[in-house]
């Protein structure tokens, strides 16, 4: 929460003309820390799903073929 609220007020000073940073930092992160675990609890519900397991892997091609990466993924 800490990161993300001095993330966004850097932000704001560069794009907004009359943006000034929160005198009390550390008690408006505290205060922003608080509502959004309140929200978390508040929101919380349980819910079942049933999810199939499926094993995705590599498997060689056979011989005199080649494969290609189609999925966007690569190293190097």
């Amino acid at each position: 929460m800490a990161c993300h609220c001095v993330w966004s007020w850097h932000n704001k000073e560069l794009h907004v003309d009359e943006y000034s940073r929160p005198e009390q930092a550390v008690v408006s992160i505290l205060q922003r820390s608080s509502e959004y675990y309140k929200a978390c609890m508040e929101s919380k519900t349980v819910t079942m799903v049933h999810k199939d397991i499926c094993w995705i892997g590599w498997k060689v091609p056979e011989e005199g073929w080649v494969k290609v990466n189609t999925d966007g993924a690569s190293k190097g």
